[in-house]
């Protein structure tokens, strides 16, 4: 038999095969040596078997029976000379040539195509896994129906929902609530196809509500148009963003505060001090006693009101030891039931071992008290009131859950069973003036200066409350060793001591300069009195007698006291330095002068307070924590 297929047949890119009844090869086309690796000769002295993989050799029989003249199509394995195997899609039909039956079968090689799909596959499977790994909620709606069509997993896991629960529903269906300004925005979005991002905020039928960023893209599926919302959930980035607003608002008052500090203290120290010298000078049955006395108790109100503000800037100049909270807790404990009343149960839960933090006493009590004021007021009806301490470690697990530090802490828990504070309060709860108080009965600055000393002591407060459920306040303080005993101060000798020496005062501020002058001489002292540095420097120059002591401001015009000092005792080595300054600590350290470390007195101060300090400097035993 000559060559049947054919020249038409030997152009064709398919294996072409001519079979006879039998399963033997009559005739080939050009593809198929190619593709087989054998000779034409080969090939015609091979059967169809010898061209399949082992693996299919068995289905030959089966599949030559089927062919007919309408012919019969599927895929199969073939097998080339040197071994390899290819998948292939085979189409037979049976025909008849001068009387004889033929099986003609078109092998169509499906290497690349099964790559083809294989790749397609495979980017499937990319794709499938970015849309459900990505943590970017993503939803895919149908804008006919306004059904889902497809959600990722981060968007099951935000929405706190089960993939049954979404595909094919609408968003009613699926319980997530839009205000209806937010739900306008949205739709405005979806009908005008916008492609930048907007924020929308989403409440879950969990009930949680999250501030999102969304973007959508516009793309069409199975010929039907779709929207893709990617949402980017950014409400712990709202809380923290929120959080940061407020510390530099509460930084921004504190800066304002403190300056107001420092311009009052002036003030005050020169009403303080003239009336302290007033009530010496009267006899207790002077008519005119009483008035000074009174400008006195207004002096100290104002002072302590300043000293709150200062606390409150973070700016106060501390007094810091190693307390034992139990002890202090436990000793404030008298002055705190007299202070909240008896309708109000007081409480105390001790931790054992508890450790030390280095605190100023006086304004850690302040800080109890102040709490323990602000639960009395929130139990008019009484209740119970409960004070606890105890260790806490602080890991980097329980950092993420608490929002404080890892570290060694010491923890005072503040906790009442009033009537709670509500969301909008506990926004400002913290801020200077913020009350909630009636007129005339209270200032707001309790928990501001609460606030202020905490941080500046290098602690953290927290608030949580339930409106009708009650308060509680986490105060958090480095803990800094073992148990120590504490020590109580001893009340002053309200005379003051007194001296002869000389002393050198520099004070720009005339009001407090003449006051310091008055208690100094008062108290037997010779004074020489400078409004500033140069004129200190002139002074001393001209003064041939020993000056045992250089009283002066710390920030002051022309010259600062640090170098005033410096000047003063480069001239004479042997005198001693004591600092005044009404200016908060941090403006007093970036002069070079650290109250820790040098003599110093805080303005306002009285008039035996000032004497104590200059006598106990020139004498030698001044502590730097006296």
């Amino acid at each position: 038999m000559g060559r049947t297929i054919g020249a038409v047949a030997d152009e064709a890119r398919d294996i072409i095969l001519l079979l006879d009844a039998r399963g033997s090869l009559r005739d080939v086309n050009r593809a198929a040596v190619g593709a087989y690796g054998y000779s034409y000769d080969e090939l015609l002295r091979l059967d169809i078997r010898d061209l399949r993989a082992s693996s299919t050799r068995g289905d030959v029989e089966e599949q030559i029976a089927k062919v007919d003249a309408a012919g019969v199509q599927f895929e199969t394995r073939h097998q080339r000379r040197d071994g390899s195997e290819f998948d292939c899609e085979v189409s037979s039909r049976r025909l008849e040539l001068d009387g004889e039956i033929f099986l003609v079968s078109v092998v169509r090689d499906l290497t690349e195509r099964k790559r083809a799909e294989e790749l397609i596959r495979e980017k499937e499977t990319l794709l499938w896994k970015v849309f459900h790994s990505s943590p970017v909620v993503v939803s895919i709606t149908d804008l006919e129906t306004n059904r889902y069509v497809d959600v990722n997993d981060s968007y099951l896991r935000v929405m706190e929902l089960k993939r049954g629960e979404v595909v094919g529903k609408s968003r009613d269906d699926v319980g997530i609530i839009l205000d209806p300004e937010e739900l306008r925005r949205l739709r405005q979005a979806v009908l005008n196809k916008f492609r930048g991002e907007f924020e929308l905020r989403i409440r879950t039928r969990g009930g949680r509500t999250l501030d999102t960023i969304h973007s959508l893209e516009f793309i069409e599926l199975s010929g039907k148009p779709c929207v893709v919302a990617f949402a980017h959930d950014m409400t712990e980035y709202k809380r923290l963003e929120h959080q940061l607003q407020h510390a530099q608002k509460m930084d921004a008052v504190g800066r304002l505060a403190g300056g107001v500090a420092h311009d009052f203290n002036n003030i005050l120290t020169a009403v303080r001090g003239h009336s302290e010298v007033l009530m010496g000078l009267l006899e207790t049955g002077s008519p005119h006693r009483r008035h000074a006395e009174q400008i006195h108790r207004a002096a100290l109100r104002a002072a302590a009101l300043t000293s709150q503000l200062l606390a409150f800037s973070r700016k106060q100049v501390l007094q810091p030891r190693s307390i034992d909270v139990n002890s202090l807790v436990a000793n404030l404990t008298v002055m705190l039931r007299r202070l909240i009343g008896e309708h109000v149960d007081l409480q105390t839960e001790l931790g054992a071992d508890l450790g030390v933090v280095r605190a100023d006493a006086g304004q850690l009590e302040q800080v109890l008290v102040n709490l323990a004021v602000n639960a009395r007021d929130a139990m008019p009806q009484g209740g119970m009131l409960l004070v606890a301490t105890e260790n806490a470690d602080i890991d980097a697990a329980e950092s993420m859950r608490r929002s404080v530090p890892i570290g060694r802490w010491i923890l005072i828990t503040v906790t009442d069973t009033g009537v709670g504070i509500d969301e909008a309060t506990r926004a400002r709860i913290f801020e200077p003036f913020f009350t909630t108080k009636a007129s005339g009965k209270g200032t707001g600055l309790g928990l501001s200066t609460v606030y202020g000393i905490v941080a500046q002591s290098g602690g953290h407060i927290q608030l949580d409350s339930v409106v009708g459920q009650g308060t509680t306040f986490r105060v958090f303080l480095p803990r800094v060793g073992a148990t120590v005993s504490t020590r109580h101060p001893t009340i002053e000798d309200v005379a003051g001591p007194s001296g002869t020496e000389t002393v050198l005062l520099v004070e720009d501020d005339n009001d407090v300069r003449e006051f310091v002058h008055d208690v100094l001489t008062t108290h037997g002292y010779q004074v020489l009195s400078a409004v500033d540095g140069p004129q200190a420097l002139q002074l001393i120059e001209a003064h041939d007698e020993p000056i045992a002591l250089l009283v002066t401001d710390v920030i002051m015009p022309r010259m600062m006291g640090s170098e005033v000092a410096a000047r003063v005792t480069a001239l004479r080595p042997a005198i001693k330095v004591l600092y005044i300054s009404g200016y908060p600590g941090d403006a007093i350290a970036r002069q070079g002068v650290l109250p820790a470390e040098h003599a110093f007195v805080q303005k306002p101060f009285s008039v035996v307070a000032l004497a104590r300090r200059v006598r106990a400097l020139l004498d030698g035993r001044l502590d730097k924590d006296d």
